[in-house]
């Protein structure tokens, strides 16, 4: 029994290690928006991949070397390896998109920071809020923000984030606590200011506005006649998604 399940074990670390190579090589290909913090992502899954590869010929090779209790390590290894790193297993599905909302897609997938709705001294619509509006209005939204969510750059998971929080609840809260607990930052760029905040913060910032249902962000702010600290708007209480989507006619 124990042989079975050790030989078990190792064709599952075998391609699952097969599945983080694949991912490992596809992110070296795609090089368009390779940073440090890519580089070292990219090295250590590949040295996972390599790990997992060896443990898995292991057990193929000599079973008797495994005991039940590191197939049980392996094995939540593998899931919480999965569950920090969906885009592993997630199949990369094509989508019914107009050709604009297509480029609007492609953009936020690859954007280096993320942009309030106006920017600049004239208070033009940033490119990122345009694109949010193209993909909100397509009836593929929902499956465009979460394929962002698994494949984005930071600021392109935040965008998805931002949409999620709004179409599928649920699909948010399994999702959100990868970036609500990363520890870097990523510019954001409002009106005339870029600054550098927190990722964990733009997700679920502390003393951020909770939303209730069916309220609106400006619905929220006019009933707070004497409001005297700071508005501070995050993604977890519904700000930022009022703030990109309920302008929208």
């Amino acid at each position: 029994m124990r042989t079975a399940a050790a030989r078990t074990l190792g064709v599952f670390l075998a391609i699952f290690a097969a599945g983080v190579l694949l991912r490992g090589f596809r992110d070296i290909a795609k090089g368009d928006d390779i940073d440090a913090a890519a580089v070292f992502s990219i090295s250590t899954t590949l040295l996972l991949a390599i790990v997992i590869g060896w443990l898995g010929s292991m057990a193929l090779r000599n079973p008797a070397v495994l005991s039940p209790a590191v197939v049980v390590l392996f094995a939540v290894l593998a899931a919480a390896t999965a569950a920090y790193e969906p885009r592993i297993f997630a199949p990369e599905r094509p989508l019914a998109l107009s050709p604009r909302q297509a480029a609007a897609l492609r953009y936020l997938m690859h954007a280096e920071e993320l942009q309030w709705p106006h920017i600049g001294i004239a208070g033009a619509d940033s490119e990122g809020y345009l694109a949010m509006r193209e993909l909100w209005r397509s009836p593929n939204a929902d499956a465009a923000f979460k394929e962002l969510v698994l494949r984005g750059s930071t600021a392109g998971q935040l965008y998805g984030l931002i949409g999620v929080r709004r179409t599928d609840p649920l699909f948010y809260n399994c999702n959100s606590w990868r970036c609500s607990t990363r520890r870097g930052h990523v510019e954001v760029f409002g009106g005339c200011v870029i600054n550098h905040e927190s990722i964990a913060s733009i997700v679920s910032a502390p003393d951020g506005v909770r939303l209730p249902r069916g309220m609106t962000l400006e619905q929220w702010f006019r009933s707070k006649r004497k409001l005297e600290a700071p508005l501070v708007v995050d993604i977890e209480g519904g700000g930022y998604s009022s703030i990109y989507f309920d302008s929208i006619n």
